[in-house]
């Protein structure tokens, strides 16, 4: 568990000893949920910070018709519900086990006794929040560009964050939708994309040749 702790955002920098003390006398909740299991707002499962220990999990989003956006995919040491911590607001997603999946909460309760007593959980919050405030901004950019090139670009940029990676599975369908662009449009910046040689598009996968040259369309 200590192991654990000491790779995720919150606990990052906390000597041995004092992840002892707080593991003693903050001790958590391990809930287990199973494929197409609602993790996150339910009656169960406490207001607080959830770190996932294993499996994965779906951030999703219910659009006006009823159908489902996944805005992000969580793995192990992701973590999801820090910003309910400080809005009284609720917030328009849910989080569902893609596969079955372990599931480690601290408290709204027991996270604000860490901010009061632990400055560098507190630099640590700040630091996460802070990432993000970025985060928000490049979606907003990726909406705001009257570019389909920047709109896809930034899109893109967002997909190599989310899977830690620079090969990722990619539907025109679903980005077109996504940043409010036609599927043809998305087709033309993939094509140019492609002959500049800063991205490879085959059999349903997205390649990411050149990050650099990416992030300079988005500029």
């Amino acid at each position: 568990m200590k192991n654990f702790l000491s790779k995720t955002f919150l606990f990052d920098g906390l000597s041995d000893a004092l992840l002892d003390d707080l593991l003693q006398n903050q001790p958590p909740y391990i809930l287990e949920f199973r494929r197409g299991d609602l993790i996150y707002p339910t009656n169960n499962t406490p207001e607080g910070v959830g770190f996932v220990l294993n499996g994965r999990c779906e951030i999703r989003r219910t659009k006006s018709d009823g159908g489902r956006v996944v805005l992000n995919i969580l793995g192990e040491n992701d973590s999801f519900g820090v910003l309910s911590i400080f809005s009284e607001e609720k917030f328009p997603t849910q989080i569902f086990a893609s596969i079955n999946c372990k599931i480690l909460f601290f408290s709204k309760d027991k996270i604000i006794h860490f901010v009061n007593n632990y400055s560098q959980i507190s630099i640590n919050l700040i630091k996460f929040l802070t990432s993000r405030v970025n985060f928000l901004n490049n979606k907003i950019a990726t909406f705001s560009s009257d570019s389909v090139d920047e709109k896809l670009a930034a899109f893109l940029l967002y997909e190599v964050s989310r899977f830690k990676c620079c090969e990722f599975p990619f539907n025109v369908k679903k980005t077109a939708e996504e940043i409010s662009v036609g599927r043809a449009s998305v087709y033309r910046s993939i094509s140019l994309f492609e002959s500049n040689k800063i991205i490879k598009f085959n059999n349903k996968k997205i390649f990411i040749l050149d990050l650099e040259g990416l992030e300079r369309i988005t500029k």
